[in-house]
C-alpha cells in the first residue's frame, strides 16, 4: 500500500549556515535511494523539513513493499550457444547459464527458458529474471544507513548514546548528537535502531515554548501537528518567507536590508519566529556605515534599516521566544549591540589619529608570504605594475601610484584588525579624513571589487586600474611561487582573482593585451629567487575561466568554443563577437563559408605547420585564371576587414566575408592544390592559408560545425 513516508532526526542544534545545503542533501539522497529500490511512484515526490534541531524529509507515495524488477541478461548468439547440426547447447552456454543461476541464486536455467532477440542483426539468447519485490520495513534500516554515509557533512561529531538493549554506552557519528528518531509509513511505526535509538512516533516540539513529547498520528500530519501542539514551522522555506513576510511588515516605512545570506541563516537560528524592533544611540551614526551593518548582519544576525537612503538607528532582530513582555529580550540585543558599537567607535577615532601615508612604512613588519616578501614590498609592486598599465591607457600614473602606494596602508589600522572584511573600505574613509583626492578615495575603496560572483565592479578608470593590479600582482606572484589552484582547493583564492580580471577587462570595455599584462608582471618579480615564470600556465587557465565566464552567460556552446580557440589576446570586444557569430549561423549563407573553411581546415590537417613558414606568395606562378581571380579579391577585401576589425564591426565582416565563397569554390574546382610541383604547391597552399585566416579572424570556424 502506497503511503507518505516521515523520516525524522530530532538532534542538538545544528549549524546554521549549512542547515539548508544538510537538509535538502537528506531529502535528495533518500529520495534517489527509494527510487532506485523501486519503492517510488512516478509521481512520488519529497518535501525537506529543517530546524535548529531538526532533519526531517516526508516523501509520498511510498509503496511498503518494492516494485519487482525485471532484470535482462545478454547471455551469447544463437550462432555460439548451440551446435550448428544437433543444435544442443554448447559447452560455452552451459558455462554461462550455471555462472549466472550462482549469481542469482536460483536453480539451473534451462535452454526452453531464454529467449531469442535480434541486436545489430546478430541473433542473441537473452535471459529475462524478476526480483521479486522488497517490504520497506525490513530494507529501510540499511536505506537510512546509505543516506547517512552519503551525507556532505564537513565536520563529523563523535559522541556517547545510551543502548537500552545490553544498557552500555556506545559511539556514534552524525553532525550533532541525535537524541529522537521519528519514522512512520502512513500511520504505521517502522521499527528500526539508529544512533542507538528505537524508532517511534513521538518527537519534542520548541525547546521553550513546548516541553510535552508529541504524538505524531500519521505521517501526513507531521508539519500541522508541530505546528499547533509544538510551536515548530518545520517547513525551512515556508519558514524563511513567512520571516520575510514579518519583516519587510515590521518594518514599516522603512528599508530593510535583507541579504538572502542573512535571512537564510536566521530561518535556520529559529523554529517559531517573532520580530522586535530595537534602537541604537544616534550617536554611533558617525562610524562608517559599512561597519555598523558588518556588526549587525554578521556578527549579530540583525536586520539594519534605511531611512530614504541612510542608515538609521533602528534595527529588527528575530527571536525564538515568544512572550507577552519582550522588554528584556529587546535590551539584551540593544546592549549586546551597544557594546561592539562602543569598541568599533573606539578603534575608528583611535585609528583616525594616524595619516595612512605614515602606516605605510609599517608594513614591512607585515608578511605577505616568506617567499614574497613583506606587504611593503608588495606594495612597490602594485605601484610599478599601475604605473605600467596608466601609461598603457594613457592615464594619470602619478596619480595611481599614490593610490596604489596608499592601498595597503589599512591593514595596519585597529578597525581592520577587528574587522578583517572592512579592507579597503575603511582605507578609503581614512584617506577621506587624510585629504586625499576623490579619486584616491575610490580607488582604495574599490581596488578588491569584485570581492565574490556577482559582485559590482569597480566604478572610475583609477580604481579599475588598481584592482587590475592588485589581482595581477596576486595571481602571477602566487602562481609563480608554485602555489596554483589544485582540484578544489583554491586557499588563495585565484580563481576568483581571475574572474576579477577577466570581469573588468570585458564590462568595463579595458583594451589591454592579457599577454602584456602578464609579462609586465612577471618582470617586477624576475629577481625573486623563488619565483619561476608562469606565463604559459597562466594563459590555459585564464582560458578555462574566460570559458566557465562565458558559459555562465548562456551563451552556445559552440559559439564560446570559436571563439576561446582563437585565445584572444585583447577580450574587452569578446560578448561582440559571439553575438556576431551567433547572428551569422543564422544566416543562411554561412552554410557556404562553414563548408568551404572545412575544406581548408582538411587540407592542413595532412600539412606540416613548418612548411610554409616565412614563405610569400609569388604572383608569377599563378598558372589558372582562377587562382588569379581568389587572390585578387582576397587582397582587395582584406585592408576592408582590417578597418572593420578596429573599428568592432564584427557582424559585417562575417557578411563580407560571404563574398569569397564564389571564387573560393570554383578555385576548388578547377584548381589541384596537392600537384607534384612543390613551388606550385608551396604557392597555392599560401594562398589558402591566406584566405584561411581571413575566415577564421574572428573564431575558429571549424568549431561551429556540430
Amino acid at each position: 500500500m502506497n503511503k507518505i513516508l516521515l523520516v525524522e532526526f530530532l538532534t542538538e542544534e545544528l549549524p546554521s549556515k549549512i542547515l539548508n545545503k544538510i537538509s535538502n542533501e537528506f531529502s535528495n539522497i533518500l529520495y534517489k535511494i527509494l527510487k532506485k529500490n523501486n519503492f517510488l511512484e512516478k509521481n512520488s515526490f519529497a518535501i525537506p523539513y529543517a530546524t535548529p534541531r531538526r532533519l526531517a524529509v516526508s516523501i509520498t507515495n511510498v509503496c511498503s513493499i518494492s516494485h519487482d524488477k525485471i532484470i535482462r541478461k545478454k547471455i551469447l548468439p544463437v550462432s555460439l550457444a548451440l551446435n550448428n547440426i544437433s543444435k544442443a547447447p554448447t559447452v560455452l552456454l552451459k558455462k554461462k547459464l550455471s555462472n549466472l543461476s550462482k549469481i542469482i541464486g536460483i536453480k539451473l536455467i534451462k535452454l526452453n527458458q531464454l529467449e531469442k532477440n535480434i541486436e545489430k542483426k546478430v541473433e542473441f539468447f537473452f535471459y529475462n529474471h524478476i526480483i521479486k519485490g522488497i517490504l520497506l520495513k525490513i530494507s529501510l534500516q540499511k536505506i537510512l544507513e546509505e543516506v547517512i554515509s552519503k551525507l556532505p557533512i564537513p565536520i563529523i561529531m563523535n559522541y556517547q548514546n545510551f543502548n537500552n538493549i545490553n544498557n552500555t554506552q556506545k559511539i556514534f557519528c552524525f553532525i550533532r548528537p541525535v537524541r529522537k528518531l521519528l519514522i512512520l509509513h502512513g500511520d504505521n511505526i517502522i521499527k528500526i535502531n539508529l544512533f542507538g535509538l528505537n524508532s517511534s512516533n513521538k518527537t519534542l516540539g520548541h525547546r521553550f515554548l513546548s516541553k510535552k513529547i508529541i504524538k505524531i498520528n500519521s505521517a501526513e500530519q507531521y508539519s500541522d501537528t508541530l505546528n499547533k501542539k509544538g510551536k515548530v514551522i518545520a517547513n525551512f522555506q515556508y519558514r524563511k518567507k513567512y520571516i520575510r513576510n514579518l519583516l519587510l511588515k515590521a518594518a514599516g516605512k522603512y528599508k530593510i536590508l535583507m541579504p538572502e545570506i542573512l535571512l537564510d541563516e536566521v530561518t535556520a537560528l529559529v523554529e517559531w519566529p517573532i520580530i522586535h524592533m530595537c534602537r541604537f544611540d544616534k550617536s554611533f551614526l558617525t562610524i562608517p556605515k559599512e561597519c555598523l551593518i558588518l556588526i549587525m548582519q554578521k556578527y549579530q544576525k540583525y536586520f539594519a534599516l534605511k531611512d530614504s537612503n541612510n542608515l538609521c538607528s533602528k534595527f529588527l532582530i528575530v527571536s525564538n521566544l515568544e512572550t507577552n513582555n519582550p522588554y528584556f529580550i529587546i535590551k539584551g540585543n540593544e546592549q549586546v549591540l551597544h557594546s561592539r558599537l562602543l569598541d568599533a567607535n573606539f578603534f575608528y577615532e583611535q585609528d583616525k589619529k594616524k595619516k595612512l601615508i605614515d602606516r605605510v612604512p609599517l608594513l614591512k613588519n607585515v608578511i605577505y608570504h616568506n617567499k614574497l616578501g613583506n606587504q611593503f614590498e608588495r606594495t612597490l609592486r602594485i605601484c610599478k605594475i599601475s604605473i605600467k598599465i596608466s601609461n598603457l591607457l594613457n592615464e594619470n600614473s602619478k596619480l595611481v601610484e599614490r593610490a596604489a602606494f596608499l592601498s595597503k596602508s589599512d591593514l595596519l589600522t585597529s578597525m581592520v584588525i577587528e574587522f578583517p572584511e572592512l579592507q579597503g573600505i575603511i582605507g578609503g574613509y581614512y584617506a577621506y579624513n587624510d585629504g586625499e583626492s576623490i579619486e584616491i578615495i575610490k580607488s582604495i575603496k574599490e581596488h578588491y571589487k569584485p570581492c565574490f560572483s556577482g559582485d559590482t565592479l569597480p566604478k572610475n578608470i583609477i580604481s579599475i586600474i588598481l584592482a587590475l593590479s592588485d589581482k595581477l600582482e596576486t595571481l602571477v606572484g602566487i602562481w609563480g611561487i608554485g602555489l596554483k589552484p589544485t582540484g578544489d582547493k583554491d586557499p588563495f583564492a585565484l580563481r576568483r582573482c581571475t574572474m576579477g580580471i577577466l570581469r573588468i577587462l570585458i564590462e568595463k570595455n579595458i583594451p589591454l593585451s592579457i599577454l602584456e599584462l602578464l609579462n609586465n608582471t612577471v618582470n617586477i618579480f624576475k629577481k625573486n629567487i623563488h619565483f619561476n615564470n608562469p606565463t604559459k600556465e597562466l594563459l590555459k587557465f585564464i582560458y578555462d575561466r574566460l570559458y566557465t565566464l562565458l558559459n555562465k552567460k548562456k551563451y552556445k556552446f559552440n559559439e564560446i568554443q570559436a571563439i576561446i580557440k582563437k585565445k584572444p589576446d585583447i577580450i574587452s570586444n569578446i560578448n561582440d563577437k559571439i553575438i556576431a557569430i551567433h547572428s551569422f549561423i543564422l544566416l543562411p549563407e554561412s552554410k557556404k563559408i562553414l563548408s568551404i573553411n572545412k575544406r581548408i581546415h582538411n587540407i592542413f590537417k595532412n600539412i606540416d605547420s613548418s612548411f610554409l613558414k616565412n614563405k610569400k606568395i609569388q604572383y608569377e606562378l599563378f598558372k589558372k585564371t582562377e587562382e588569379i581571380n581568389l587572390y585578387i579579391i582576397i587582397k582587395k577585401i582584406e585592408p576592408k576587414i582590417n578597418i572593420l576589425y578596429s573599428k568592432g564591426e564584427f557582424f559585417k565582416i562575417l557578411k563580407l566575408l560571404i563574398k569569397l565563397y564564389d571564387s573560393t569554390n570554383i578555385y576548388f574546382e578547377k584548381v589541384q592544390i596537392i600537384t607534384q610541383d612543390i613551388l606550385l604547391k608551396t604557392n597555392r597552399l599560401i594562398l589558402i592559408k591566406k584566405l584561411y585566416k581571413l575566415l577564421n579572424i574572428i573564431a575558429d570556424l571549424s568549431k561551429l560545425i556540430q
